[in-house]
């Protein structure tokens, strides 16, 4: 049941300065009803119920919506933000890095939409080895808790001497052609819904540009695996 508020207007308009503002639109709200008064220097200020564009509903006093400060319940302000905030991204499949002078990859770039190109303007790499420099504690510590989940990955059967070699062949590999490699679990150690164990049968060595699409995600790339003896591959 909707309160009666008509008292309240009669003797807000008829004792105070405030217009009857029901029905007027103030950006995409419209007045309803007045809901209560405030004694203010000068007379009286009337709050109002109002029904934005968007289906909400607020309450703010007559001269916030006579000033133009408020216009809607907030999803103005929100709106807005997204605007600014998603600039159209621009593709481009190289750019070049200021730092090192390379021109790389886009995938090698964060995404940054604050730019026009919706890419930060430094490589991975680069913005990697500035992070190292001037988080040195931090660095220390991943590098901690990678090695350590390896250690744990490591079941005490596995061939550490296969894995090792597996390791010699990417850095051959890379040292070899102008592409560098890196091997991959292709469970990843820390995966969301399985985690794979660091044995050979779990590595293979891809191009360092599809280890970094395929991040700590679980999909079949084809690069160069090890199989135990006495296990087929598929």
């Amino acid at each position: 049941m909707t309160r009666d508020t008509s008292h309240l207007l009669k003797y807000n308009i008829g004792k105070t300065r405030s217009k009857d503002l029901t029905g007027q639109r103030f950006g995409r709200l419209v007045a309803i009803e007045i809901c209560e008064y405030r004694v203010k220097t000068g007379g009286k200020d009337a709050k109002w119920r109002l029904r934005c564009d968007c289906g909400g509903e607020t309450v703010t006093y007559g001269h916030m919506l006579k000033s133009g400060r408020t216009q809607s319940c907030g999803c103005l302000h929100r709106d807005l933000l997204i605007a600014k905030n998603t600039k159209p991204r621009i593709s481009v499949d190289h750019k070049k890095c200021p730092t090192c002078s390379q021109e790389k990859d886009s995938i090698l770039f964060a995404i940054d939409v604050s730019r026009p190109d919706g890419l930060s303007s430094q490589c991975k790499h680069c913005k990697n080895v500035a992070y190292k420099q001037h988080n040195i504690g931090k660095t220390v510590a991943n590098t901690t808790a990678r090695k350590k989940r390896v250690r744990m990955a490591t079941p005490p059967w596995a061939d550490k001497v296969e894995i090792a070699s597996i390791y010699e062949e990417s850095a051959r590999m890379s040292a070899a052609g102008g592409a560098k490699f890196h091997v991959d679990h292709i469970v990843p150690l820390m995966g969301k819904n399985v985690s794979g164990l660091h044995v050979p049968w779990n590595l293979q060595i891809i191009p360092s540009l599809s280890n970094l699409i395929k991040g700590n995600s679980h999909e079949e790339i084809h690069g160069i695996r090890h199989y135990p003896a006495g296990r087929k591959s598929r």
